[in-house]
């Protein structure tokens, strides 16, 4: 049996642990044969989309897997002592927590720990030199490699889960799944997802006003840190089209809603690894970084998709690039006129998308060749 424990630091309140639980769910979907332990630093996030986790528990069983609270030391440092991690998924720079660090670098530990860094997705190109390459740490039983997921053929891919790929073949199946939330997508609509960090979106409500004199338009919300931006957007523009403010969603549900927009914003790095796959229009609001080294990941992903002008000009001023700072009306009638030409010839940006979608499919599961690099290393 393979002895996995997955690391998950929550920085981004679900794309983190979105990635963790769409991972491990596919583990489990693969083999029957893993003994999975979770070590989660923020269970309320965890439980937002999982139903079944309780955040007030030190430990619990939960689908089959063991799930620890990270902040938890005495419970944890217990555990592990008496069965220390053989394989370790260090996701997105999460490093370990201290108990941990204490039990496997212990003067007297004389096992091997085999860990891998799980990074964050990026187009940029060093994601193929990287993949899989050894790392070093400080004692010579913690062997540490680096696992890139990608878009290309020298890298990890992403996560194919069967819940997603379900949904994103089948419409009457996605409908299914969010009829539990009291949910239901209709094609009379031009539906629009937003799922972004805060920001000022009087533009969107305003290029979605003009879409909505020729087609029906309805904008699901998402519950979280955008949503009262979003509406205070529309108090103040007076929005003539549908909104509906969405609950929080289990992590099926949330795809299977993914999959049946037409035209989506999205943030974090669970959804946009969804959105890739989906092969629908969509904009990335990216997490910014020092130095806006985020424009430098956002380019790497415009060269990827070969998306038009329009589009990459509008991508890049969403997250403030070439002088379009975050919440700034000095661009507000640029982004107003590039939103809604996005909008309205939704149907000629889907081939890109549709492109780099079947692409991400043909490189196979990500936790498929995860796997198989584990047991390459036993």
């Amino acid at each position: 049996m393979l002895d996995l424990t997955v690391l998950c630091k929550v920085v981004d309140n679900y794309g983190d642990i979105g990635f963790v639980f769409r991972l491990c769910r596919s583990f489990s979907e693969i083999s029957n044969d893993i003994k999975l332990r979770l070590v989660v630093s923020n269970l309320e996030s965890f439980a937002a989309m999982a139903d079944g986790i309780n955040p007030a528990l030190p430990f619990q069983s939960f689908r089959g897997w063991q799930i620890y609270d990270w902040n938890n030391a005495d419970v944890c440092k217990k555990a592990f002592s008496e069965n220390p991690p053989v394989f370790l998924l260090e996701c997105f720079q999460c490093g370990r927590p201290d108990w941990l660090e204490d039990i496997i670098f212990a003067k007297d530990f004389d096992r091997t720990v085999n860990s891998l860094d799980v990074e964050y997705l990026t187009a940029e190109d060093w994601a193929e030199e990287f993949h899989l390459i050894k790392s070093g740490t400080r004692s010579i039983n913690v062997k540490k490699h680096i696992f890139m997921p990608g878009f290309t053929e020298k890298t990890g891919g992403l996560v194919l889960d069967s819940s997603f790929m379900e949904a994103k073949n089948s419409r009457e199946a996605a409908l299914k799944k969010i009829e539990a939330a009291g949910l239901c997508v209709s094609k009379d609509f031009f539906n629009i997802l937003v799922f972004s960090y805060p920001r000022n979106f009087d533009f969107l409500v305003k290029a979605c006003n003009r879409l909505n004199k020729t087609q029906k338009v309805k904008v699901y919300i998402a519950n979280g840190i955008c949503t009262q931006p979003f509406l205070d957007a529309c108090q103040k523009c007076g929005a003539a089209f549908q909104i509906e403010k969405l609950p929080y969603l289990q992590q099926e549900q949330w795809d299977a809603l993914l999959t049946l927009m037409d035209f989506s914003f999205v943030r974090g790095e669970d959804s946009f690894s969804r959105a890739c796959l989906c092969g629908k229009p969509f904009v990335w609001h990216i997490y910014k970084q020092e130095k806006d080294y985020h424009l430098v990941k956002l380019e790497a992903f415009h060269k990827k998709l070969g998306a038009s002008e329009d589009y990459n000009r509008f991508s890049l001023l969403y997250n403030g690039g070439s002088s379009g700072a975050d919440n700034s009306t000095n661009n507000e009638t640029e982004l107003e006129d590039l939103a809604y030409r996005l909008l309205k010839d939704e149907e000629n940006l889907r081939p890109a998308f549709k492109e780099i979608s079947d692409k991400l499919i043909s490189l196979g599961n990500m936790a498929q060749h995860l796997l198989e690099f584990l047991s390459s290393l036993i």
